[in-house]
């Protein structure tokens, strides 16, 4: 399971604040939500408490997509998330402020999504990609020592134009950990395009780059 996969890559700690600027259905904050509960002693009452409060955060464009997500995350044990309907892109980011940005960012981001040019030319590298302007987002949004663990096209790993400044961005500033390949047509019949996770870190004190590729799932008919 995906959601799963980048949970356990970003490895949300009780007390960590976790954010998706594009939650959908929410299954990666219900993901997280879940990871956050198995952490947290069953007797912490305070802590689970604090959890509940302040560690689920989102936000979603699309009405229906944000009351579903809503409900799944009241019902994973969150009870008051910091959920909001609106748009990430036209959202002030957070600076990686350490009082409001997030320790940890999990994102499946819309591929193919274009936006404006006056809400392209917000960000330090204009674009019309929302892709791209998603990551630029998250870079934003990550507190120091933050993790992002981010599902993106191929476009984002290969494509000319502006994709080559977001790119050298990202490895000049030292922020790429990881980058896992997922298998073609894991995600039928849906899209045929095969996504990779790409694992982001601010204050990474060394500069190699891990490369995995995900096996590919057995059909439930396998043993």
């Amino acid at each position: 399971d995906v959601a799963w996969l980048m949970t356990k890559l970003v490895n949300p700690a009780p007390t960590d604040r976790v954010y998706d600027p594009c939650f959908g259905s929410a299954s990666l904050l219900v993901e997280a939500a879940h990871s956050k509960r198995a952490g947290t002693s069953r007797v912490d009452f305070e802590l689970w408490s604090r959890t509940q409060r302040t560690g689920i955060y989102g936000r979603e464009i699309d009405p229906l997509r944000f009351l579903v997500g809503l409900v799944r995350v009241v019902y994973s044990g969150i009870d008051l998330p910091r959920l909001e309907l609106g748009d990430s892109l036209e959202a002030f980011a957070t600076r990686g402020n350490p009082e409001s940005g997030f320790d940890c960012i999990v994102a499946n981001l819309p591929f193919g999504l274009r936006v404006s040019k006056a809400i392209g030319n917000l960000y330090p590298i204009p674009m019309v990609e929302g892709e791209g302007l998603f990551l630029q987002h998250i870079i934003d949004s990550l507190r120091p020592g933050g993790r992002a663990v981010v599902m993106v096209s191929p476009s984002m790993l290969s494509s000319e134009g502006r994709w080559i400044k977001l790119r050298q961005f990202l490895l000049e500033s030292n922020f790429v950990d990881q980058v896992v390949a997922l298998p073609t047509g894991m995600f039928k019949p849906y899209t045929t395009i095969a996504p990779s996770l790409l694992v982001l870190r601010k204050g990474r004190r060394d500069s190699q780059i891990r490369f995995s590729r995900y096996p590919t799932p057995k059909p439930h008919n396998e043993e």
